[in-house]
C-alpha cells in the first residue's frame, strides 16, 4: 500500500485541530494546578489575636481578688502577683514559649520568658510582631503606671 498525500489545506486543517486540542489540554492543567493551590495555600494571621489574649492574661494575672466577694478587681493589682513567677503562671503557653512578655509598675520589672523578650526586641519592627499599652493600677493604695509589652 502506497501512502496517500494530502493537500495542504487538508494538513493545515489538521495542524490547526492538534493546536486547538493542546491548548485546551494546557488550560485544563493550568486550572487544575491553579485551583489546587487556592485550596491549599490558606495562611492565617493570628498575631494580634495573641498579642491581645496575653494582654488580658496579664490584666487578669495581676489583678487582686477579694476572696470574700469572689469578686477580680481588674484595675487593682496585687504586689504579689507582679513576680516573674506569678506572671509565668498568668500567661502560661506550655512548654513552646513564642510570646515573650514585660510587665514594668513604676521601677519594678517583670518578664515572662526573659530570655526570648531580650533576643525579639531589637527586632521589634522588622519581623517580629509587639503591642504596647499603659494601665494604670491601683497597689496598697496607690495609683501607678503600669507598661505591658508583648512580644510574638
Amino acid at each position: 500500500m502506497r501512502s496517500r498525500k494530502i493537500g495542504k489545506k487538508a494538513q493545515i486543517d489538521e495542524l490547526l485541530v492538534h493546536i486547538t486540542k493542546a491548548v485546551y489540554v494546557i488550560w485544563v492543567l493550568l486550572s487544575l494546578i491553579g485551583a489546587t493551590y487556592l485550596v491549599s495555600q490558606k495562611k492565617i494571621e493570628t498575631e494580634q489575636t495573641e498579642l491581645a489574649i496575653t494582654h488580658a492574661r496579664i490584666i487578669s494575672g495581676i489583678s487582686a481578688y477579694d476572696k470574700e466577694t469572689g469578686r477580680t478587681y481588674l484595675g487593682t493589682s496585687d504586689s504579689l502577683k507582679t513576680t516573674d513567677q506569678e506572671l509565668g503562671k498568668a500567661i502560661h503557653y506550655g512548654k513552646e514559649r513564642k510570646i515573650a512578655a514585660s510587665l514594668e509598675i513604676e521601677s519594678q520589672k517583670s518578664y515572662y520568658n526573659k530570655r526570648w523578650f531580650e533576643r525579639l526586641k531589637p527586632r521589634k519592627g522588622y519581623d517580629v510582631e509587639s503591642a504596647q499599652a499603659e494601665y494604670h493600677v491601683v497597689e496598697n493604695g496607690e495609683g501607678k503606671k503600669a507598661a505591658i509589652e508583648v512580644l510574638t
